[in-house]
């Protein structure tokens, strides 16, 4: 009698592999995009800090379309792998800090676009789903998961407001002032 795997037994586990394979796949890519878009928050609260200190020197916000440009002006060695980063809207009181992904979501005409402003607040605008809001960074609060404070001053600990419209989560990275005044 011949040993080994008939036909069906072969295309049974074929299947199964199959079936795993289309499961971990969109958990992969949601993982790798929750990556870069914690690294794209990380590099725009640098921005943002950069902004807040240049304003505090010179009584301006910069304007800036790209980011050597935002290197440059804020004296910054950023790099940007997988967001394209502009500031926007500067006036004497405000600015906006725009990170757009290079890479579309599969099926979508647009990139994942970030935005957050002179506060703090962090605003996705996920690619043909409509946004989803982060919250304000404002003075003196904490940082907490769901809206639950962690303590004064809460020291840029993330922040998860809720699901993001894809059932993943959005995440906001709240950068407090006082974290950066030294003593």
């Amino acid at each position: 009698m011949a040993r080994g795997f008939t036909l069906v037994e072969t295309l049974i586990v074929v299947s199964v592999l199959i079936i795993l394979f289309a499961l971990a796949l969109p958990l992969y890519f949601r993982t790798t995009e929750k990556a870069r878009s914690a690294q794209a928050l990380v590099n725009m609260a640098a921005i943002r800090r950069a902004q807040l200190d240049h304003q505090a020197q010179y009584g301006t916000f910069v304007e800036a379309l790209d980011l050597p440009t935002i290197n440059t002006a804020l004296e910054l060695d950023l790099s940007a792998r997988d967001f394209d980063y502009q500031i926007e809207r500067p006036d004497q009181q405000s600015f906006v800090v725009v990170a757009t992904s290079r890479q579309f979501a599969p099926g979508a005409s647009e990139s994942l676009r970030i935005t957050m402003d002179q506060a703090g607040k962090t605003i996705y605008h996920w690619p043909g789903q409509g946004t989803s809001t982060g919250g304000g960074g404002g003075g003196g609060g904490g940082s907490g998961i769901g809206g639950l404070s962690q303590g004064p001053g809460g020291g840029g600990l993330p922040s998860v407001p809720g699901p993001d419209p894809r059932g993943g989560i959005s995440a906001e990275i709240r950068i407090n002032q006082q974290d950066f005044q030294s003593e």
